[in-house]
């Protein structure tokens, strides 16, 4: 199966599945990924935080470092915090 046969496949089933805490972060002009499309894995992810990143493109870890670190850094710490309690 090529990449973009993986791409176009209806894959929402297996996010039910994930149990451990996601950060998901989108580019907010991404092309690769619509808004709708993150908000909908939000919603079916069960322990997500989501978060958007202006000014950047695919690599938002680089690309926007002033805003992408301090959320990293955030859901670190209160993953942390969840798994001590």
């Amino acid at each position: 199966m090529s990449a973009i046969d993986v791409y176009y496949q209806d894959w929402h089933h297996i996010l039910k599945q994930i149990q451990c805490p996601v950060l998901l972060v989108r580019a907010e002009n991404s092309w690769h990924l619509s808004k709708e499309e993150a908000v909908k894995m939000k919603k079916t992810l069960k322990k997500c935080m989501y978060f958007e990143v202006s000014d950047s493109d695919h690599m938002v870890y680089a690309d926007n470092t002033e805003e992408f670190y301090p959320i990293f850094e955030k859901f670190i710490a209160e993953t942390v915090k969840t798994k001590n309690n």
